[in-house]
């Protein structure tokens, strides 16, 4: 059963983080980085963004002239605090050392808000012990995921992805959740192919490109929060 829904790169990203209770299951250092990677991403594939030319990990990103107006706050911040910086130091500005007011989270905050108004999602609050609150979100549409690991599956299998789909595989695959979501697969074989797949070049130099670097700016920001946090 497919899917007549239109998702952005950050909530198809969140949808497979999702575990099957509805529970966030990568760690939050690694999550803030994807959701950043994501956010970025998004705004270049909807050409909101732009990477100027330049040698590769110096280019920089720029606001694309008579881009439609965002709609969307935490989106709009993601834009500001992308705008001149290259792609890894943006993820990092957004959801990693160099972000100090949490605006991945707000961001997975708002797309998770959204997936459960277009009721693909169900927001349950649990109390522990009287004493704190979290928050689960269990599939009210299962189709939708399945959809979406689907086209990665096709990816993977050398089908050619749409840009999306190749941002996705590149995300998932620094963060290390292909191997949870496709457990058959062998797993060097497919880390090979996932990192070839942003690099074919179908959707133009620009957006290969950006792939190529937000998957290196994710891993790099989940190493330097994680070292930080363990000095």
């Amino acid at each position: 059963m497919t899917t007549s829904l239109v998702l952005s790169l950050p909530a198809e990203l969140l949808l497979l983080v999702l575990d099957d209770d509805g529970n966030l299951r990568v760690d939050s250092t690694k999550r803030k980085a994807a959701v950043a990677g994501a956010a970025v991403l998004q705004l270049v594939l909807d050409g909101v963004l732009d990477l100027e030319p330049g040698e590769p990990g110096r280019a920089r990103l720029v606001a694309r002239p008579g881009a439609a107006t965002l709609q969307s706050a935490v989106l709009e911040q993601a834009k500001e605090r992308a705008v001149g910086h290259t792609p890894k130091d943006a993820v990092a500005r957004i959801g990693g050392a160099s972000d100090w007011k949490g605006r991945a989270k707000d961001i997975q905050e708002s797309v998770l808000d959204e997936l459960a108004a277009a009721g693909v999602l169900d927001r349950f609050q649990h109390r522990h012990l009287g004493l704190f609150t979290s928050t689960s979100w269990p599939l009210r549409r299962p189709e939708v995921r399945s959809d979406i690991q689907a086209r990665i599956d096709t990816a993977l299998d050398g089908g050619p992805p749409d840009a999306q789909a190749a941002a996705l595989v590149g995300i998932l695959n620094a963060i290390d959740l292909l191997p949870k979501l496709f457990p058959r697969r062998d797993k060097k074989a497919m880390r090979r192919v996932a990192e070839q797949i942003g690099e074919l070049g179908w959707a133009g130099e620009a957006v290969a490109q950006a792939i190529s670097q937000v998957q290196a700016a994710v891993i790099a920001s989940v190493v330097v929060s994680t070292t930080a946090a363990n000095s």
